[in-house]
């Protein structure tokens, strides 16, 4: 049995790796428990069909990194020489504001040849549509990037001002298989979308006891909501998650020095 506290991770797998790999420098060993699986879903002909001409078109926003990378296959399908087509037409065309909820979405859009106007700060959806809110004239069409389980306060903001916003769907969170664990120590879960908190939860609900490092004040009330205490919002950036996972390891490992007995004993 397991007896130093470990992180858990909960994104998907390849994202959990970079993490686990930083948090291994400093002896901090994790465990990957995916609670999230995402699946691309490029629009089909008719979805296209139903939004705005290109023209009509004033932003496009993109609130996630996978929402990038689902536009990019969508674009591999449609060609960017068909401009008769979107995404083609729409991202040819000069009058189109490109925003991104943060720095890892813009980073993708830019390996797709892909320009960004606007740069969320903090990486927020409601924070990205306050941005764009001063650069949009009257009842303007923007077209909201996003998947299946998005919170959609980018939509209602916009909506709100009375601009027309077209959700259009590029990818889904699909819900893996999470395994069910017998309880171990654990220093800190660390959380990126209300999705896994639940998931993670459900599965195992012995964690609701143990420390959460939440990405955004989203997921930290997700966790509170789902009866968490210890709650933590170590906003968004990869050397702010790690530097909260560190803090919660740190506390860990000194509790467990205080109280060997008790800290090494998993709790039900």
């Amino acid at each position: 049995m397991e007896t130093r506290p470990v992180v858990v991770l909960t994104r998907e797998e390849r994202d959990n790796r970079p993490l686990a790999e930083r948090l291994s420098q400093w002896n901090i060993d994790s465990r990957s428990l995916a609670c999230i699986e995402t699946h691309l879903t490029p629009p089909d002909d008719d979805t296209a069909a139903s939004l705005p001409a290109a023209e009509e078109i004033s932003a496009v926003a993109f609130t996630s990194r996978r929402g990038a990378e689902g536009f990019g296959a969508w674009l591999s399908q449609t060609g960017w020489q068909d401009e008769t087509r979107l995404p083609a037409a729409l991202m040819n065309h000069k009058g189109v504001l490109v925003a991104a909820v943060g720095d890892g979405t813009a980073k993708a859009l830019n390996e797709l040849g892909i320009e960004t106007n606007l740069i969320a700060d903090p990486p927020r959806g409601d924070v990205l549509a306050q941005t764009l809110l001063p650069l949009l004239a009257p009842q303007s069409h923007v077209i909201y990037v996003r998947g299946n389980l998005s919170v959609g306060a980018l939509e209602a903001i916009l909506r709100d001002a009375g601009h027309v916003v077209h959700p259009l769907g590029v990818y889904e969170n699909r819900a893996p298989q999470v395994p069910r664990l017998e309880a171990f120590p654990v220093s800190a879960v660390f959380v990126a979308s209300p999705s896994a908190v639940t998931r993670v939860l459900e599965a195992n609900p012995w964690l609701v006891t143990r420390p959460f490092v939440a990405v955004g004040p989203t997921t930290a009330k997700a966790c509170k909501d789902a009866g968490v205490e210890q709650v933590t919002d170590a906003g968004s950036g990869l050397d702010n998650w790690l530097d909260a996972l560190r803090e919660a390891h740190t506390k860990a490992m000194q509790a467990l020095e205080q109280s060997p007995d008790e800290t090494t004993k998993p709790k039900g």
